[in-house]
């Protein structure tokens, strides 16, 4: 069961996404202590995301989509048949195509 805050904020997050801490505790009227807490409590019962965790995760993510690109371009470019066959079987077994 969340408490009262906890669900205003909820409110809050829905109706202005990426607002800051201090942005909620004025919305809730509480202190930025407060706010806080609620933040973490919900945080760590799932209900929301730590929107900095995913940015890293999603930074990361592309890091390795733009390595395995290059790497993609140079087998396509300078490497062996059975790499370049490995290739065209992985794009069409998983549909890499667009992704890679």
């Amino acid at each position: 069961m969340i408490t009262r805050d906890e669900f205003n904020a909820l409110c809050a997050f829905r109706e202005n996404p990426g607002i800051t801490q201090r942005q909620l505790a004025d919305i809730l009227g509480v202190s930025l202590g407060t706010a806080n807490s609620v933040h973490q409590s919900l945080e760590k019962a799932k209900l929301i995301e730590d929107r900095a965790a995913r940015d890293v995760l999603v930074k990361e993510y592309e890091q390795a989509m733009a390595r395995a690109r290059a790497r993609r371009h140079l087998i396509e470019l300078h490497g062996t048949d059975h790499q370049k066959e490995r290739i065209a079987i992985l794009v069409e077994e998983y549909g890499w195509k667009d992704i890679v």
